[in-house]
């Protein structure tokens, strides 16, 4: 379900996709030692690809969900196999961001933590005005298997936007 939740939204998006069919860990029946086994074997996998990105999104695992930590260390192992060349961008994990007591703190340490084996990480905001919030709001609800975190969400993004000066924002995190 959430696969086909991904595929609507990306596709909406205009954004070409390719699902490597790993288990959710609502249904993953192995321990999360194996996210190394995990990592090595979607680098593999995507190995024929070298080249075809121009930028690798990935979750900053701001969270700590397994399968955050597990996509984060396959798409940094995978950037660092081309040679460090597609940019590499790190987003922030919603809702899971909107619900922390201290995001920013959160942001902090992850970015400390992912500069030992990325280099210098930059944090970025995005503007976003009333609308491009909305459709962000929208496409958010298309996660049916998610609850409904309009509330968080919103007050998040208010916060982000007062630190550049825009009704909301969305924050990043990149290679420079």
């Amino acid at each position: 379900m959430r696969t086909l939740e991904e595929r609507i939204i990306l596709t909406r998006l205009r954004v070409r996709t390719m699902f490597l069919w790993l288990e959710d860990s609502s249904v993953r029946n192995y321990p999360i030692e194996c996210e190394r086994v995990t990592s090595q074997r979607v680098t593999s996998q995507l190995k024929g690809l070298q080249g075809a990105f121009r930028y690798i999104f990935c979750p900053l695992s701001i969270s700590g969900h397994s399968d955050h930590l597990a996509v984060r260390s396959a798409a940094i192992d995978y950037w660092i196999s081309c040679g460090r060349k597609p940019r590499i961008c790190f987003y922030e994990d919603l809702p899971y961001a909107a619900k922390m007591k201290e995001p920013e703190v959160e942001v902090e340490t992850r970015v400390k933590e992912l500069t030992r084996c990325c280099g210098h990480l930059s944090v970025q905001y995005n503007p976003l005005d009333v609308n491009q919030f909305r459709r962000k709001l929208a496409l958010s609800r298309l996660y049916l298997t998610q609850n409904d975190h309009r509330t968080f969400l919103e007050k998040h993004a208010k916060g982000l936007g007062k630190k550049c000066r825009s009704a909301y924002a969305e924050r990043y995190v990149r290679c420079s």
